[in-house]
């Protein structure tokens, strides 16, 4: 894979924190 673990998780976070934000 050309991102790894971390990164990819990284992203998967800042977007669901993205997505609270939004929703509160």
């Amino acid at each position: 894979m050309a991102v790894s673990w971390t990164e990819a998780r990284k992203l998967v976070l800042t977007s669901d924190w993205q997505m609270k934000v939004l929703l509160f």
